[in-house]
């Protein structure tokens, strides 16, 4: 499980820099304009998968991250956000890499954003995790494509090939 885990990480990491690439020709006014997502734009979306990284990240780290809610914005400059996304996501590999074997098949055991606590097995988090990017990416792709800019692949097997 551990070398799937670092899988994903490495994807992750690797699928958010493609589409950054992708978004960045975007003039800023259409990268923050409404385009009907959860958190209605391409810039919103970004911020959120920089807040949620952080928010795991704490919790895999039994540390805290204060969020008041999913949709805060971190960053309202397109280019520090994008720093900071290559800069977080650069960094699951290793945190995924600390974990052993057993303890990524051990209960993990946090606290919702409402204070609930909640237990799942660690890797099954860690997959959240790298899953809730692929979602939220493949989101922004699919806006970055309807404003007539090129997407790029970013399936785990275009990585597997590398």
């Amino acid at each position: 499980m551990r070398d799937l885990l670092i899988t994903h990480a490495r994807y992750h990491h690797w699928a958010t820099d493609r589409v950054l690439k992708s978004v960045e020709p975007i003039p800023d006014v259409d990268r923050k304009a409404d385009a009907g997502l959860y958190f209605r734009s391409i810039h919103g979306t970004l911020n959120h998968l920089l807040l949620v990284d952080r928010l795991w990240r704490a919790r895999f780290l039994r540390t805290t991250y204060a969020v008041r809610h999913l949709s805060d914005e971190l960053e309202s400059e397109f280019a520090p956000l994008a720093e900071s996304l290559r800069r977080d996501t650069a960094t699951w590999e290793s945190l995924v890499g600390s974990f052993s074997e057993a303890e990524l098949d051990a209960p993990f055991t946090y606290a919702t954003l409402s204070g609930a606590p909640t237990t799942v097995r660690l890797a099954d988090a860690l997959l959240h995790v790298f899953n809730h990017g692929t979602h939220h990416r493949g989101q922004i792709s699919a806006i970055v494509t309807r404003l007539g800019f090129p997407t790029p692949e970013t399936d785990l097997v275009d990585l597997a090939r590398m």
